[in-house]
């Protein structure tokens, strides 16, 4: 497959560079935000070899491409370049609820290949342990800490693409999510009602002078 012969005849066919705002990828689709939707000519992207679907909706343009779409969004991405003045413009036509599901949308949607896997290497060992896999060995133990990092690192994968869709800096937003699964503090709120709102207080203090800091500096 010519990749960037595909990402040549999307271009092509859905309104040109200028007509995309927003541009994201799931494990199977191509995803995105136009400025006309005018502009799409669906039947000769239904008929473009590597395109197995079309779905448009009110909000959001989508192109089924199967598993290679990361190769087609790289490609995409080498020849657009999608501006900040876009996404602005995006925000101003925009009703409150398609702005709303654009945010959801952007944060969630690069991280659901990581927890689509953890559900299903999960199901895969409920199976085994149903016909009698030892949950003692060291394999089902290694499985099953695999199968548990992505949602242990849930607070870490949404602050980096949290960040990315807000456009802030990655490195602070994962160092503060860091820290709600940081071993100290998890054993800190284990005995919740020994901490004094005090303590909440000075910590939100000192958490809003790193921030003030952080975005002088960067």
């Amino acid at each position: 497959m010519d990749f960037q012969k595909l990402a040549q005849e999307i271009l092509k066919n859905i309104g040109g560079e200028k007509n995309i705002i927003n541009l994201t990828n799931c494990a199977t689709r191509l995803r995105f935000n136009l400025n006309d939707c005018s502009k799409i000519n669906e039947d000769a992207l239904k008929k473009t070899k590597g395109i197995l679907g079309v779905v448009n909706q009110d909000s959001q343009f989508q192109l089924i491409i199967g598993n290679e779409v990361p190769k087609a969004y790289e490609a995409l991405m080498s020849k657009v370049n999608i501006t900040s003045s876009n996404n602005d413009e995006k925000k101003k036509k925009g009703g409150l609820v398609e702005r709303l599901l654009d945010i959801i949308s952007g944060v969630f949607t690069p991280i659901l290949p990581a927890i689509i896997g953890a559900g299903l290497l999960n199901s895969v060992l409920a199976i085994a342990v149903l016909l009698g896999v030892d949950t003692e060995g060291t394999t089902y133990y290694f499985l099953e800490l695999i199968a548990d990092a992505p949602l242990y690192f849930l607070p870490v994968m949404l602050a980096y693409t949290a960040a990315i869709k807000f456009k802030c800096n990655q490195f602070i937003a994962v160092s503060i999510a860091g820290a709600m699964i940081h071993p100290s503090y998890t054993s800190l709120i284990t005995d919740a009602f020994n901490i004094h709102f005090s303590s909440f207080l000075e910590f939100q203090l000192y958490l809003q002078h790193i921030l003030r800091v952080s975005s002088q500096l960067f």
